[in-house]
C-alpha cells in the first residue's frame, strides 16, 4: 500500500515538473503578445 502511495506521489511530482518546464519553454519560445 505504501509503495503505491509513493509511486503515485512520484508520478504527480513528475507531471507537475513536466507541466512547469513545458510552460516555461512555451513562454520563452513564443513572443510576448499580451505585453
Amino acid at each position: 500500500m505504501l509503495h503505491l502511495v509513493m509511486e503515485l506521489r512520484w508520478l504527480l511530482a513528475g507531471a507537475a515538473m513536466l507541466g512547469l518546464i513545458t510552460g516555461f519553454i512555451a513562454k520563452r519560445v513564443s513572443p510576448p503578445k499580451k505585453r
